[in-house]
């Protein structure tokens, strides 16, 4: 979604931005989460770190936090434009 919006031209409007955007922290949000898990799941009983868990949980909060703003100001540009 982000290639298809830079590489077009006619999608220069706020809600392609947008939804290149929310695309790009939805594939953050899921890389952040999935390899830990699948590495659980293939190694059972594998201790994770403190910090390793410090982080992955930073950035799941921070992608979430992230998603959610972009979903809000996606309404509000749709509002706007009606």
């Amino acid at each position: 979604m982000v290639v298809v919006v830079r590489s077009d031209g006619a999608l220069r409007s706020p809600m392609y931005y947008f939804l290149g955007h929310l695309s790009l922290v939805d594939l953050c949000f899921t890389t952040v989460t999935v390899p830990r898990l699948l590495a659980g799941l293939l190694h059972p009983g594998q201790a994770v770190s403190f910090q390793g868990c410090f982080a992955q949980m930073y950035f799941f909060g921070a992608l979430g936090i992230t998603e959610s703003y972009l979903l809000a100001a996606m309404s509000y540009d749709r509002a706007v434009a009606v």
